[in-house]
């Protein structure tokens, strides 16, 4: 019995710690989503984890053209114009598979300011960056 008992307790606390490392929309430090009007179905969601000098940053895709590859970045500001958060060298193109999702990750040399507003951009390519299809702003 007394085995017994080590064994569930080893396993609660696994899954704890499991639990605990595993980031979640409810935990990030800044969130946000959008839904894609030159792609329908296609939704985004964003959230961010600050450390004591970075943010690191993940975006998911859900619904997009499989194999497409859309550049990405957070912006300061609402929807709309405003500089790149970090730098663009920080965000990586993110690219759908075959199920029509993605995921991406970026590291920003920096903390996102309280004071500040922010936004996530979706360019339709790398090749229309200008063209935007998907936005949303971030909150706390």
């Amino acid at each position: 019995m007394r085995k017994l008992a080590m064994i569930v307790a080893g396993c609660a606390a696994t899954a704890f710690t499991a639990a605990a490392a595993m980031p979640s929309l409810d935990l990030a430090d800044w969130h946000a989503s959008f839904d894609s009007e030159a792609h329908p179905g296609l939704h985004g969601e964003l959230m961010t984890h600050e450390n004591a000098d970075q943010t690191e940053v993940t975006l998911k895709l859900t619904g997009a053209p499989p194999d497409a590859a859309f550049p990405w970045h957070i912006h300061e500001g609402p929807c709309g114009p405003g500089a790149i958060v970090g730098g663009a060298s920080s965000y990586k193109p993110i690219t759908a598979g075959a199920d029509s999702s993605a995921t991406a990750m970026a590291t920003l040399p920096i903390v996102l300011d309280d004071s500040k507003q922010y936004h996530v951009n979706l360019h339709a390519s790398a090749a229309e960056m200008g063209k935007i299809i998907g936005c949303g702003d971030l909150a706390r």
